[in-house]
């Protein structure tokens, strides 16, 4: 009887091992805070995206294959969503996904990319990854959609994506549970447009029971940068933690609020650590009305016959934060805090760990890597980083021509474009003729596969844990890889681009010649909004005309005899 006691101990110790082990794998290397662990689609199917097209209906032409397909996609079983296309991608309706145990590899994206742009999308299950995309919503068709919303669910890892040009705020997180965002963009949201209820221009709404919010940036919003929704129903007892983020260009001085009681017997609690602020063009100068936060007490809640409200404030932990050029505030974090002392903790609040720099590393580290930047950055981010490093605005509206806080997408029209500008014209429209080959259909393509060596033609090996012991799978262990978005075919490095490669002349009036060591095998040259305009694949030609085409910036792809190929852009006057 002890010898069989022994041996069922033994195996509920192994048993419980196991789980822990598996609890202990994070999202992907980097993944932390509340979200560390979440599987997403982890060991599941993968789904297809393979073209740019939507439909609302199931049975009408452009659903099947397209992301609201793939987002609809039946069962709770896990499933990675891989992307065999790029550029940008207009629904016809919201997004919505109330599917649980689901990873989004935008990283997979062809060209520059995936760009979602008119609606946003609706997260509303459990056990989420979303990496990589871009939400550039605009106001084109007047919706008030948030470019991404995530409630009444749990589990959800968002990290290195952009938003930006939402009517409504472009980030919306409640009524959530075990969340983190991390070295995410949010920028421009859009101040005087189409809302119903007038002047706008918010970066975020997060919230959370247990909630990260780690090394994003926030730039050029007038208010909720972001707001912290506070005690409410569902998210009853909160620790929010939020630090190393950094913000710029804020319009309201008490931009960053919120974090109030609404139902009594809850709390909120509020970490704000090592956060770096740095006003701009729209921020009031006076140094005295430039806060951190700006603590407010939650909606009222009736509550017995007597019409009794009650109501309050959360309590908050400040330490670290940094506002720029302003040393009262910096030294004194309480002085940046708007409102009465019964605000402040004195102790930092228990939460999810995350590797924690002081705030002027954060400056430097944050605008470098946030934001999608891969399969790479896109110019919206590029400029936006720049302005925030140089302490400008090239845009702006009726808060001021130059003032960063813009009134729509348009507004990002630079002076000069062409009439033909669009401000989504820099994703390149790639479809999934270009995706590399993947024999077996398991998410990796079959280089990929043969040089580490797995099998191009078994569907399983993907899903499959990989040999080295990190608990991942091979399918994670490419989509973790440097490798993810590769072609397998080895582009000439930069340096070699000249002398051993020039295309000439340029700008160019109707023929451009290459001269090169290698023979080309095939051109393709595409306009600025991804579509291929001309194709020459007569191997070893040199001389190609463009007199059909009209005057504009052209991105010209050569591909070379040897496998090899560059990437170009040339000018048609």
């Amino acid at each position: 009887m002890i010898k069989n006691n022994l041996i069922v101990a033994i195996l509920a110790v192994l048993t419980g091992m196991s789980h822990l082990h598996s609890q202990d794998i994070p999202a992907f290397p980097g993944a932390e805070g509340y979200g560390k662990y979440v599987t997403g689609g982890r060991g599941g199917r993968v789904i297809y995206v393979t073209h740019l097209r939507d439909n609302t209906d199931k049975f009408g032409a452009g659903y099947k294959g397209s992301l609201r397909a793939a987002l609809e996609t039946p069962g709770s079983d896990p499933i990675t969503i891989v992307f065999k296309c790029g550029g940008v991608i207009s629904p016809m309706g919201t997004l919505n996904c109330s599917r649980s145990n689901i990873t989004i590899a935008g990283q997979t994206a062809l060209g520059n990319g995936i760009c979602i742009r008119n609606y946003g999308i609706n997260f509303s299950g459990n056990n989420i990854i979303l990496r990589h995309m871009r939400f550039r919503v605009g106001d084109e068709i007047m919706q008030n959609d948030p470019a991404l919303t995530f409630s009444n669910g749990k589990k959800a890892m968002i990290d290195h994506c952009s938003f930006s040009w939402s009517v409504e705020e472009n980030v919306n997180i409640t009524d959530a549970d075990s969340v983190t965002v991390q070295w995410c963009i949010s920028s421009e949201s859009l101040y005087s447009s189409t809302h119903i209820k007038g002047e706008r221009a918010y970066a975020a709404q997060w919230g959370g029971e247990h909630a990260s919010y780690h090394h994003n940036l926030l730039a050029h919003h007038n208010s909720r940068m972001p707001r912290q929704n506070g005690n409410t129903s569902n998210d009853y007892q909160l620790t929010w933690d939020y630090r190393n983020n950094v913000h710029y260009n804020w319009g309201n001085p008490e931009a960053f609020y919120g974090g109030g009681i609404e139902k009594p017997g809850g709390f909120c609690h509020s970490n704000l650590v090592n956060n770096f602020y740095k006003p701009g063009p729209a921020t009031t100068a006076n140094k005295l009305s430039q806060y951190f936060c700006a603590p407010s007490g939650g909606r009222p809640a009736v509550v017995g016959e007597g019409n009794e409200y009650l109501y309050g404030y959360g309590l908050w932990y400040l330490d670290g934060n940094v506002m720029y050029d302003n040393p009262e505030k910096t030294g004194d974090n309480w002085a940046g805090l708007y409102g009465p002392v019964e605000h402040h903790s004195a102790d930092s609040f228990d939460a999810a760990p995350v590797i924690t720099t002081d705030a002027a590393t954060a400056y430097e580290e944050v605008p470098a890597r946030a934001g999608a930047t891969k399969p790479a950055r896109d110019t919206i981010d590029a400029r936006i980083v720049s302005e925030v490093v140089s302490g400008t605005a090239t845009f702006g509206g009726i808060y001021g021509s130059l003032s960063g806080i813009i009134d729509s997408h348009a507004g990002t029209k630079p002076a000069g474009a062409p009439s033909s500008w669009n401000a989504w014209e820099m994703y390149l429209k790639t479809d999934s003729t270009e995706a590399p080959l993947d024999t077996d259909r398991d998410g990796i393509p079959d280089w990929w596969e043969t040089a580490n060596g797995l099998a191009y033609d078994d569907p399983d090996d993907g899903r499959a844990l990989a040999s080295d012991n990190s608990g991942y799978t091979n399918l994670e262990k490419y989509l973790n890889s440097d490798d993810v978005g590769k072609t397998g075919l080895t582009p000439i490095p930069e340096t070699a681009l000249s002398p051993s490669l020039y295309i000439y002349p340029n700008p160019l009036k109707e023929t451009f010649t290459i001269q090169s060591i290698l023979d080309p095998a095939a051109i393709e040259v595409y306009d600025l909004t991804g579509w291929k305009v001309a194709d020459f694949s007569e191997r070893g030609q040199r001389e190609f005309s463009m007199a059909s085409l009209p005057d504009g910036s052209y991105i010209v792809r050569i591909f070379f005899t040897n496998g090899e190929f560059a990437v170009s852009k040339i000018l048609k006057e």
